[in-house]
């Protein structure tokens, strides 16, 4: 049953950590969320952890990538 939350958390973690264009993360999470009928609450906490740590991932080595020297 929580695999599918795990699910949630790399839809959300993927998107945000990429450094190329992806569909917005919230569009997979709300589509995840009525397909396996999850908890909403759970769903949230999940997505926005996911996010989170995608983006600060992203933080992490975005200047190696662009060539920065900072």
């Amino acid at each position: 049953m929580f695999w599918k939350y795990f699910i949630v958390f790399i839809a959300a973690f993927i998107p945000d950590v990429s450094p190329v264009f992806l569909p917005p993360a919230f569009a997979a999470i709300i589509f995840l969320q009525q397909k396996f009928n999850l908890n909403i609450w759970l769903v949230i906490v999940t997505g926005s952890v996911g996010s989170i740590i995608g983006r600060y991932i992203l933080t992490l080595y975005s200047h190696k990538i662009s060539g920065s020297d900072v």
